[in-house]
């Protein structure tokens, strides 16, 4: 697994890829998807990736059927990837952290994770 913040070409994957897997009561976006990260490392106690990766989707009867192995894979380590950067920030560098708000695609603003 790769380490550090994603770029922005990851960033639009994950969105589009939560955009194509929407389901009722799933993550929008990859702006829900920071905060839900954030919560879940900022927790008092661990929780487990399989509770959250459920929470994504909406639910156990949402949890997509992957176009194939590598397009799942790429969302896990993405997502974990990602989780484990706005871990190292709110723990080692919690003045370095910022969440994420909106996408650049949509024109709202966000912080750079470049």
């Amino acid at each position: 697994m790769n380490t550090g913040p994603l770029n922005e070409n990851e960033l639009e994957w994950l969105d589009d890829t939560l955009a194509k897997y929407a389901a009722e009561g799933a993550i929008l976006d990859v702006s829900e998807l920071d905060g839900l990260l954030t919560r879940s490392s900022s927790a008092p106690t661990d929780i487990e990736p399989a509770q959250w990766l459920l929470a994504i989707w909406g639910g156990a009867d949402n949890v997509p059927r992957w176009a194939n192995d590598r397009e799942r894979d790429r969302f896990v380590n993405l997502t974990l990837q990602h989780m484990s950067d706005i871990a190292e920030r709110l723990e080692s560098y919690p003045d370095q952290f910022e969440p994420l708000f909106g996408h650049p695609r949509s024109g709202r603003s966000g912080a750079d994770h470049s």
